[in-house]
């Protein structure tokens, strides 16, 4: 039993480990929504892990934003926005009228369940809004890309690795997305149970250590000068 208990130890070791990497998802908070085409839902991603449901294809882009504020109101104009970003809070018909120099853009949404618009990429453009609820217009200062771990399972759900940013939801399609997000710790490493596995594999690397510097000692010990 002795010969064999660093080979215990190391198995069991690993087997710690295992478990401490695998630990089951478990639900800490769920939201569902409706994504109307062309528009964007925001999520935090500040959490161990998510996943996603869908019934429509949808763009997933994760971003460290930095936003700040400009007005709000059913009736807007603004000149000079850098990178607009428009959040619908609730239902709402606006149209959105952005323009450049020469260039314009303009494009109505019918929104039933809130969202964002980004209707443009940077430029120091004029907005007008005109909408049957509120719309606020904030200024992107900064977006910037992340690469965090994503997973499709067979089932199609979206298994993503949260992190410090934000997960822009992007409907590109012309059909409206109903969507479920679940976010969990429960992905995250057990360190308790990673630190115990660790120090019985080490354990039993050390005692298999010592039972072969024993066994070549004792080996050596039988041998004869010649």
């Amino acid at each position: 039993m002795r010969r064999h208990l660093p080979l215990i130890l190391l198995v069991l070791g690993i087997v710690i480990l295992l478990m401490s990497l695998n630990n089951p998802f478990k639900e800490e908070e769920h939201s569902s929504f409706l994504i109307e085409p062309g528009t964007i839902e925001i999520v935090d991603a500040n959490i161990s892990s998510l996943i996603i449901e869908t019934d429509v294809p949808l763009c997933l882009d994760a971003r460290v934003i930095k936003i700040s504020y400009i007005t709000n109101g059913s009736s807007i104009q603004v000149k000079g926005v850098h990178w607009p970003l428009l959040r619908v809070r609730d239902t709402s018909t606006l149209t959105i009228d952005v323009s450049k120099g020469q260039g314009s853009l303009k494009r109505t949404y019918t929104i039933q369940d809130g969202g964002y618009i980004i209707p443009v990429d940077e430029g120091y453009w004029e907005v007008n809004v005109s909408s049957n609820g509120e719309v606020v217009i904030y200024e992107i200062e900064t977006m910037t890309p992340v690469d965090p771990l994503v997973t499709i399972d067979t089932s199609g759900k979206i298994h993503l690795r949260g992190g410090k940013f934000s997960l822009l939801l992007i409907n590109t399609c012309n059909t409206t997305a109903h969507v479920r997000v679940l976010k969990s710790e429960g992905e995250d490493v057990n360190i308790a149970l990673f630190g115990l596995g660790l120090a019985i594999f080490l354990l039993g690397v050390a005692r298999a250590r010592r039972e072969h510097i024993a066994d070549s000692g004792r080996r050596g010990g039988g041998a004869e000068d010649l």
